[in-house]
Parts: C-alpha cells; sequence; structure tokens
C-alpha cells in the first residue's frame, strides 16, 4: 500500500512538474507593447466596415455627459425639485440640509466635517467634476452611480449650483 502511494505522489508531482514548465515556457521574458501601440487605427471621422453606420467613432452612451460643459444652461424648475429630492435622501445626512457641512452625522464624522458645498475648495468644482464625484465618490464620500441615474445625479449637480446662487456663493466658471 505504501509503494503505490509513493508511486502516485511521484506521478503527481511530474505532472505537476511538466505543468509548470508548459506554463512557465507561455511568459516571455520581455513584454511585445511595441506591436500593440504600433496596431492599425482609425481615423475618429472616417468610416469603417466594421460598424453598422459605416463609422469608426461611436455615439456616446445614454447618460454619459461632455467634460467641458454645465450640466444645464437654465436651470428649469421640474430639474431644481428632482435635484432636491435626491439631495435630501443622499446628501443632506452628511452635508447637512443646506449644503454647509452642518448635519446631525457632522459630530460622529471621524476625521472632522465633509466639505461645506457653498464656501471652500468644493465651489471651484465645475459641474462635471461634481458629476463625476457624486458618480465614483473620493476619500470618505461614497460613490452613488449605484444608487442615482444619470439624470438625477445631473439634477442633484443643478440643485447644489442653486444652493451656491442663493447663499451668494457662485463659483468663477461652471466648465473647465
Amino acid at each position: 500500500m505504501s509503494a503505490a502511494r509513493t508511486h502516485v505522489r511521484a506521478c503527481l508531482h511530474l505532472a505537476l512538474c511538466i505543468l509548470n514548465c508548459v506554463l512557465l515556457s507561455a511568459c516571455s521574458g520581455s513584454m511585445d507593447f511595441e506591436r500593440m501601440r504600433q496596431q492599425q487605427r482609425g481615423d475618429p471621422y472616417g468610416q469603417s466596415v466594421l460598424f453598422s453606420n459605416g463609422m469608426v467613432m461611436r455615439v456616446p452612451p445614454e447618460g454619459t455627459m461632455p467634460m467641458d460643459q454645465p450640466i444645464a444652461a437654465s436651470r428649469p424648475v421640474d430639474l431644481i425639485a428632482r435635484g432636491e429630492h435626491q439631495f435630501q435622501i443622499f446628501c443632506a445626512v452628511c452635508h447637512g440640509v443646506d449644503g454647509s457641512g452642518n448635519s446631525v452625522m457632522t459630530a460622529n464624522m471621524p476625521g472632522g466635517p465633509p466639505l461645506s458645498l457653498l464656501i471652500g475648495p468644493a465651489t471651484e468644482y465645475s459641474d462635471s467634476e461634481l458629476f463625476d464625484l457624486l458618480s465614483h465618490g473620493r476619500n470618505r464620500m461614497p460613490a452613488f452611480d449605484w444608487a442615482m441615474p444619470a439624470a438625477d445625479r445631473q439634477a442633484v449637480v443643478a440643485f447644489v449650483r442653486m444652493l451656491r446662487q442663493k447663499s451668494g456663493a457662485v463659483p468663477q466658471a461652471t466648465a473647465r
């Protein structure tokens, strides 16, 4: 019985050694990134046989936002109302109902209170930076892209802009 076990162990050890040799031979010492860098590219405004519309440039997915434009030139009342509703649900618990950073949670937060949305560095954020911050979070602020659709996040940004205008903290430029 012990000889059979030894034989099985030896076969298993040999199989593992062969498998390691095969796997290691697949890896080369130098990665070939140059080939990837030099691959053919299409002119963004050129034609392509790969896509049904014949164009190389793709239409951005629904809900994306240009990084260099404000969310909305005009702030319709319904957009502000929707933004206020979402702000009260997701943001007010930390940033306060008025965006000042004074809230019930402030005293219990480790590391100091959250940023005021009305004064300080937060007032320098463009609409697209605020949208990105709402979507992906930063530091202690969680991401909300899972909880709020893009249109609701855009509405929250519009509401924050309206709060800033009411408080007199209007940033120099709304787009960078």
